[in-house]
């Protein structure tokens, strides 16, 4: 009886609804689903972890690194900012000084200008009046002659009456004409002790005509004394016998080339060549016309002429006769 109050027991028990399990079934798929859905789960919540360590290394990186250089850039462009500022006012204070240099440059421009009108101004009026003390001097110095060639010492102590005595000698055509000589006295030399040629002698006569006389005379015949020969020129200003001077080598070429050429005051070389009257205001010119010529060159007949005082190297208006 016991018994089977036990087994209709069980029988009961295992008929329950609460005691009952009941057998679930799930599809392959549906578990393949729930699968993958854990493991992105998981794979997220590592990619979440992940990000947060990311964000905060950046943000350190940012506090400790990126932060105070971009601190100290910002104090840099400060600093320039200010530097910038600084060097603005300064191009303005540089062109406020370029402006004013500027006009001060004009104005010394115009001045300079104005200034160099006064200079050429000034320089023709120079120029003028020193062709006219030129002209003067020379005035002045119309009656003195110059004797080139005269052995020192041999005036004596009065060369006014060793002239008065000789010029007739030297020139027939003074004979009996009386020539009054003012002073007579030898060019200063200092370097005389180098220079073995005899200083020239100038005299003063006190008639032009008897200045004019001598030099005619002197130019018709060759005029020696003790086996010396003597030239007779005029005497001219430093200018004037500057300018003079330079035409020598082409007087010497042309004589040589048998132009008779003369000096015309203040300083022309003239020539006649076949019957046509040539002037020649500068050695250029006359260089030009000798080289048309093909006349030997300059070097070549001045060495083969005697030279003459260097302070007297001039010829008068006329032709001196002269020996080589």
């Amino acid at each position: 009886m016991e018994k089977g109050k036990t087994g209709a027991k069980r029988e009961g028990d295992s008929m329950s609804p609460l005691k009952k399990k009941p057998m679930v079934t799930m599809p392959k798929e549906d578990i393949d689903d729930a699968i993958a859905s854990a493991v992105k789960m998981a794979l997220q919540e590592q990619q979440n972890a992940l990000n947060l360590l990311i964000q905060a290394a950046v943000k350190d990186a940012i506090s400790s690194i990126l932060i105070p250089q971009l601190n100290e850039l910002k104090m840099q462009m400060t600093n320039a900012e200010t530097t910038l500022g600084m060097l603005a006012q300064d191009v303005d204070s540089s062109q406020k000084n370029i402006q004013n240099n500027t006009t001060k440059i004009d104005s010394l421009q115009a001045a300079l200008r104005a200034s160099k009108h006064q200079v050429t101004a000034l320089h023709l009026e120079v120029n003028d009046l020193k062709k006219k003390l030129t002209q003067m001097e020379d005035h002045g110095r119309m009656s003195n002659l110059r004797l080139v060639g005269l052995k020192e010492g041999e005036e004596g102590s009065n060369a006014i009456a060793f002239l008065a005595t000789h010029l007739p000698k030297w020139i027939p055509s003074l004979k009996g004409r009386h020539i009054c000589i003012e002073r007579a006295h030898r060019v200063y030399s200092p370097k005389q002790e180098q220079n073995t040629r005899p200083r020239t002698l100038i005299f003063r006569l006190l008639d032009y005509g008897d200045r004019q006389a001598i030099l005619k005379g002197a130019r018709l015949q060759q005029i020696k004394h003790e086996n010396q020969d003597l030239l007779f020129f005029p005497d001219y200003s430093q200018e004037t016998t500057s300018k003079r001077k330079a035409f020598t080598p082409l007087y010497k070429k042309m004589a040589s080339a048998g132009l008779q050429p003369f000096l015309r005051y203040p300083a022309q070389l003239k020539i006649t060549y076949r019957g046509r009257s040539l002037e020649f205001g500068s050695p250029h010119e006359a260089e030009d016309f000798l080289r048309d010529l093909q006349v030997p060159s300059i070097a070549t007949v001045h060495a083969a002429t005697p030279e003459l005082d260097p302070a007297t190297e001039a010829m008068d208006d006329t032709p001196q006769k002269t020996t080589s």
